[in-house]
Parts: structure tokens; C-alpha cells; sequence
């Protein structure tokens, strides 16, 4: 209301101004019309109304500015939020008095959603991720595990750019795709499960997590059905187990642990179920 009433205030006198400059105008090409039927000799500026008139134009531009000065806080009185969220805490009610400065509610933005996501610094590896700020915008899918069906497709955006100390992990923040399945944007706070799609890999074979021996190797059994040793590399850990490299194809790896076991020693082996 005060807002309002301050607009129509300084709309009043920006009119008085412009009824004012009209005037001074119409009485300077009355006093130039004066002067030269009966005027002798060159005019002065003040005998043609000149300072009278700069003077009203001067009064109507300053109150132009009054009125656009009135009119911007009038339209601050409609406080709009810069991007599309929800409501999480409330600090005002309809009727209560707050003043300029007053924090009135706290809203979260549902159009920039990120999820952080704990990888290992083998998973950076594993994922081709450099460690130098650059990132590869991978994609992923995060689950909430709700048994609803919603999911969310995301795309990693960035990598912090410190390990945690404790557990040498570091976060990942995954920005959640526009129209994504699922009810919206994910409430904060809420836990999900990453299933992120990393580069193509060749030339890998997966095993269970028991093949692998203390070492890092694992056995193989030859053609005669003895035991061999072979250096493989793991190039992933993954929910179904270890993606290794190294291991010639056709080879037969011996997928129970050996408590006692050497080179050379003769297996039965079992096909695996």
C-alpha cells in the first residue's frame, strides 16, 4: 500500500512538472514573440524565458526518475523466486510485517538437482576418469530403492577436488537429466544407488572375487589338469565380481580358494555351475 500510494504520489508530480513545462514553454514563445515586435536590439536569455524553461525541464526528468524510483519498489513488493523449487522452510505468514532484508522462506531448486555419489580412486581408473578437474560427462542412473519403479537418469558434471582422508574416497556430483522417469525431482536428502556407465573395456574377463588369490593371482589348470600361477591385472571391481586382463582365452581358472596349493600340483576340476 505505501508503495502504491508513493507510485501515485510521484505520478501527480511528474504531471504538475509537465503542466509546468507547457506553461514555460508557451510563456517563452510569447515573450520571443514580444520581444521581437517591440523588443530593440538582441534578446537576453532570461527575456526569453530560457533559464525558466531548462529550469521545467530539468523539474519533469527529476520527477520522471521519482516515478521509475516509485514504480521499482513498487514491483519489489512481489518477491519471485529466480528458478523453479519447492518450499522447505517457511519463515513468514500472511499478515506479518517484515521489513527489507528479512529472510521469508528457504526454497530448494528443483531444476539443478546433483547427487553426490562416494567413489573409490579405483573407480576413477576404472571409469577413465581423470584426476586433473577434467571430466567426461558420464552418464548414469540413480535408484532411491524405494520398490516404486522411480529412477533418475543423471550425467557426472564434476569431481571434488579433494580425497577424503579417512577412507581415500572422493565425490562425485552427478546432475539429475531433465525429464526423467520418476516423480519429479528427488526429495533432498535422499539416499540412491549410482549405476554408472563407464568406457567400453576389451579383452577382459570376469570371475568371482574367489579366483583371486592373496597375491593378486590366480591358478589356472593346464592341459595335463595341473595347477599353474598367472599374473593377471584387475581392471575393474564390480557388483558381479572382477573384470581382469591377462588371462589367455580358452584358459581354465580354478574359481575355488586354495588354502594349500603349488605349482605343478595335480586338480580334478569341476565344471563350474
Amino acid at each position: 500500500t505505501d508503495a502504491e500510494q508513493a507510485l501515485a504520489a510521484a505520478r501527480a508530480e511528474r504531471a504538475r512538472a509537465a503542466a509546468a513545462l507547457s506553461i514555460e514553454t508557451a510563456g517563452a514563445e510569447s515573450a520571443r514573440a514580444d520581444w521581437e515586435t517591440f523588443g530593440t536590439g538582441e534578446a537576453t536569455p532570461l527575456a526569453l524565458h530560457e533559464p525558466q524553461v531548462a529550469l521545467a525541464v530539468a523539474a519533469l526528468e527529476a520527477a520522471d526518475a521519482r516515478v521509475a524510483q516509485a514504480e521499482t519498489a513498487l514491483a519489489r513488493c512481489e518477491i519471485l523466486a529466480p528458478f523453479d523449487g519447492r518450499c522447505v522452510v517457511r519463515l513468514a505468514v500472511p499478515g506479518a510485517v517484515v521489513t527489507p532484508g528479512a529472510s521469508l522462506a528457504r526454497l530448494e531448486s528443483t531444476e539443478n538437482v546433483e547427487a553426490r555419489v562416494v567413489l573409490r580412486l579405483a573407480d576413477l581408473i576404472t571409469l577413465g576418469i581423470p584426476m586433473d578437474g577434467a571430466v567426461t560427462p558420464l552418464p548414469a542412473i540413480l535408484d532411491p530403492g524405494l520398490g516404486n519403479g522411480a529412477e533418475w537418469l543423471a550425467q557426472l558434471v564434476r569431481i571434488e577436488a579433494a580425497v577424503d582422508p579417512r577412507d581415500r574416497t572422493v565425490g562425485a556430483l552427478f546432475r539429475l537429466n531433465a525429464g526423467s522417469e520418476g516423480a519429479g525431482a528427488p526429495l533432498s536428502g535422499l539416499f540412491v544407488r549410482a549405476r554408472i556407465q563407464g568406457p567400453e573395456l576389451a579383452d577382459v574377463v570376469l570371475l568371482p572375487r574367489s579366483a583371486r588369490q592373496v597375491d593378486g593371482r590366480v591358478w589356472i589348470v593346464d592341459a595335463e589338469n595341473r595347477l599353474r600361477l598367472a599374473t593377471a591385472l584387475v581392471v575393474a571391481e564390480i557388483e558381479e565380481g572382477l573384470l581382469l586382463r591377462g588371462i589367455a582365452d580358452g584358459a581354465r581358472i580354478c574359481l575355488t580358494p586354495l588354502n594349500i596349493a603349488v605349482a605343478g600340483m595335480p586338480v580334478e576340476p569341476r565344471e563350474a555351475r
